[in-house]
């Protein structure tokens, strides 16, 4: 592992926020589909999910990294809330 000053130095600078969503959603959908630990790290997909929210929380708060999110229409909205 790496130092803990090296950690704080990679969190400042922030992430892509698409990274963020894309890691809540895998883990989310992981969890979903009864896969309770992530095989790759032996943690937890639900700690996996909320640690992944708390960072993108912090992002937006903060202004860190990039907002890169996919700005969706309106149509588009309608059909991903009737999945």
């Amino acid at each position: 592992l790496f130092p803990s000053f090296y950690l704080r130095i990679y969190w400042e600078k922030g992430f892509e926020w698409g990274r963020l969503i894309r890691a809540s959603i895998h883990h989310l959908f992981k969890f979903a589909s009864g896969e309770d630990i992530d095989p790759d790290s032996g943690y937890s997909h639900l700690a996996h999910l909320g640690c992944n929210v708390l960072f993108l929380l912090t992002h937006q708060l903060r202004n860190l990294g990039q907002d890169n999110r996919v700005k969706l229409s309106q149509e588009q909205l309608e059909l991903m809330e009737k999945l």
